[in-house]
């Protein structure tokens, strides 16, 4: 019996330490991909559930929104090599509607900064999805736009940059990500520890650091287990079971309400993004021209002409009508 109860344990502490691995994976699968179709992408899938679930627990949606903001950082890093390359080897193309997508990306990355993550955690997790689907649809819109005019040539000479933009330009947001996720985690096991009647402020203090791996955390809470009575692991594995349960059902009850007008709700934030892009448009040309950077600001007031051109039709296909 005793032997069947450690068994229990190991496999719930499996569960509790699960989003320490997660919060260290900090690629949310944003990048602009060839492969992907055009489209809204509004479907929740098992990785939007488990982001979901982390970002419940303390420090946990600073981390979410933290990788976020890496990825739509490193899209618009990676899109504006790709129009380089273009505008150099190509001056003829046309890519007035891939500058706007690009810019409409800045725009959602510019309210991924200024999101909160404190507060009620059932609207920002649906933020989050919201955000993090919408980059996607753009990103792959950029994909669809550029993804001719562009020669296996030209991708060599975008990939010496990409290695550039992962090893230097992204240097800050990553170590700000690895800070948040040793506290994230030193959180996660500290409460997880204290249902248990863990106490160790050394240990934490150490997973605080980066001091202590997966492996060790999951050794010493085994040592621990082995030195209490057949009756206070029985309550621990129960609580530890009923505690899982719990939030999963929470979790699942928010990813419910994501998903009734999730697709609706996206393409209304698309094109608001796109209607309000003129504005966003002409306070950047105005920052460009103080900061002497004429080249974009005329840029910019070209892309401002051409994008009503671009509402236009939006509104031609939707009948007239603005959502």
């Amino acid at each position: 019996m005793a032997n069947k109860i450690i068994a229990i344990l190991i496999g719930l502490m499996v569960l509790m330490l699960v989003p320490m691995a997660l919060a260290e994976d900090t690629n949310t699968n944003t990048d602009i991909n060839p492969n992907m179709e055009v489209s809204v992408d509004s479907n929740i899938t098992p990785n939007d559930e488990r982001e979901a679930r982390t970002m419940l627990s303390p420090y946990g949606a600073e981390v979410r929104m933290l990788q976020l903001e890496k990825s739509v950082t490193r899209n618009i890093l990676l899109g504006n090599a790709v129009l380089q390359v273009i505008t150099k080897n190509h001056a003829d193309s046309n890519i007035i509607e891939a500058e706007n997508i690009l810019n409409s990306l800045e725009m959602l990355l510019e309210e991924v900064k200024t999101t909160p993550t404190d507060g009620d955690k059932n609207i920002l997790v649906q933020t989050f999805v919201e955000l993090k689907k919408e980059a996607r649809t753009l990103s792959t819109d950029f994909k669809k736009q550029t993804q001719n005019l562009i020669t296996s040539q030209d991708r060599k000479e975008i990939m010496t940059q990409v290695k550039e933009i992962d090893q230097n330009q992204l240097k800050n947001i990553n170590n700000s990500i690895k800070e948040i996720v040793k506290t994230f985690n030193a959180e996660k096991i500290k409460e997880k520890f204290n249902s248990m009647g863990i106490k160790n402020e050394e240990m934490i203090g150490r997973i605080r650091n980066g001091d202590m791996n997966l492996k060790e955390i999951k050794e010493y809470a085994l040592k621990e287990f082995k030195d209490m009575n057949v009756m206070e692991k029985k309550q621990i594995a129960a609580k530890m079971r009923n505690d899982s349960i719990k939030k999963i059902i929470e979790q699942r009850e928010i990813t419910q309400k994501m998903i009734k007008n999730l697709r609706e709700t996206l393409m209304n934030n698309i094109q608001k993004r796109t209607e309000n892009l003129n504005n966003w448009i002409e306070r950047k040309a105005i920052d460009a021209n103080a900061n002497g950077d004429f080249n974009r600001a005329q840029r910019l007031t070209d892309q401002s002409e051409r994008l009503q051109q671009i509402i236009e039709r939006m509104e031609d296909r939707n009948g007239g009508r603005r959502q």
